[in-house]
């Protein structure tokens, strides 16, 4: 049964929140760098439903990157990976739509 979901976010106050919202219908996996992030995912490939990422990591980490390296994962080529980013202008909301339009969000939110 695929009811994990695995937050990849350098900020714990963000990965806090995440757990908060969907401890209820999800199991929450917690990952605050990209190498932990791609461990939980080999861990847990037969149940995750969803991957939560952060597009800027800290350590120069590329959230797209991680996406590409997670995608080429056996069992993970079509893994929903919902991107976020917190940038003020819309480029990284651009490049996502760009990259992967069906599994891409960004916020703030921009027309």
């Amino acid at each position: 049964m695929r009811n994990t979901l695995l937050i990849i976010d350098d900020s714990e106050l963000d990965r806090a929140i995440f757990n908060e919202i969907f401890k209820k219908d999800y199991r929450v996996l917690r990952a605050a760098t990209a190498a932990e992030g791609i461990d939980q995912v080999r861990k847990n490939v037969l149940t995750l439903a969803v991957v939560v990422l952060d597009i800027c990591l800290q350590r120069g980490a590329s959230g797209f990157a991680i996406m590409e390296r997670i995608h080429k994962l056996e069992g993970c080529a079509h893994l929903p990976v919902i991107l976020l980013t917190a940038e003020p202008e819309p480029s990284g909301s651009t490049r996502a739509w760009r990259w992967a339009p069906p599994t891409s969000w960004s916020s703030p939110w921009h027309p």
